[in-house]
């Protein structure tokens, strides 16, 4: 869901995730839990993307819920966390 121009909030149980669309390529901010990876690469879509777009990911704290997806986001895209 887009909130902003170009930034979108993925909703995942508890945690929100956030999309931005950049001159460069995507970033995303946290993972989320694992399993994530369905939202993630429908937001990745509605933002008129695609996997190969997403360059960075920032985690921005440990707990699993913001970084539990990471590993399976970085097998689609290899974006550097």
């Amino acid at each position: 869901m887009e909130i902003y121009p170009h930034v979108y909030m993925i909703r995942q149980m508890f945690v929100n995730l956030y999309l931005v669309v950049g001159e460069d390529g995507l970033m995303l901010i946290d993972t989320g839990l694992k399993g994530s990876r369905a939202r993630i690469l429908g937001a990745i879509q509605e933002a008129k993307s695609t996997p190969a777009n997403l360059k960075s990911i920032v985690i921005t704290h440990a707990d699993g819920d913001h970084f539990g997806g990471l590993a399976e986001i970085q097998q689609d895209t290899h974006a550097v966390a």
